[in-house]
C-alpha cells in the first residue's frame, strides 16, 4: 500500500515538472534578486510586459519600458527590446538614449516548481526574477 502511494506521488511530481508553460501562469509581477538595483517586471495577459528599474541606494527611477512578450517552444520567456540588468551600476545622470541603444530580445529560462516561478537572468551568478504577485493589474 505504501509503495503504491509513493509511486502515485512520484508520478504526480514528474507530471507537474514536465508540463509545458501556460502563458496565463506567467502573468504577474516579478522582482529581481539583484543587489544593486530594484528591477521589477510585470507580465500582462495582453502580451505586454512592463519593466521598471530603480537605483537601490536612492530609490530613483533609472529606466521604465514596455514591450511585447511570448513563450518559445522550449519554454523560455521571450522579451522584445528588454534591458537585461545583471547588476549594472547606473550613473547618477543617466543618458536614456544610451540605454535605449542597449535593448535586446532576451530569452529567459523559466524555472517553475510547485511553490514558485523564477525567470533566470544569469544562472552562474544566481540572478533571477522571482514571482511576487499573480495579478494582472494595470499599474506600473
Amino acid at each position: 500500500m505504501k509503495t503504491n502511494n509513493i509511486m502515485i506521488i512520484l508520478l504526480l511530481i514528474i507530471a507537474i515538472g514536465c508540463q509545458q508553460v501556460v502563458p496565463n501562469n506567467l502573468v504577474g509581477t516579478y522582482v529581481s534578486n539583484n543587489n544593486v538595483n530594484i528591477d521589477s517586471l510585470k507580465i500582462k495577459k495582453s502580451g505586454t510586459y512592463y519593466q521598471s528599474i530603480y537605483r537601490r541606494k536612492d530609490s530613483s527611477l533609472v529606466f521604465r519600458h514596455q514591450n511585447k512578450w511570448s513563450i518559445s517552444d522550449d519554454n523560455h520567456l521571450i522579451l522584445t527590446e528588454f534591458l537585461l540588468d545583471t547588476g549594472t551600476i547606473f550613473p547618477e545622470k543617466l543618458n536614456r538614449n544610451i540605454i535605449g541603444n542597449t535593448l535586446i530580445t532576451s530569452y529567459l529560462p523559466i524555472k517553475k516548481s510547485v511553490l514558485d516561478s523564477k525567470l533566470i537572468i544569469d544562472s552562474e551568478k544566481n540572478l533571477y526574477y522571482e514571482k511576487v504577485a499573480a495579478t494582472d493589474n494595470t499599474d506600473l
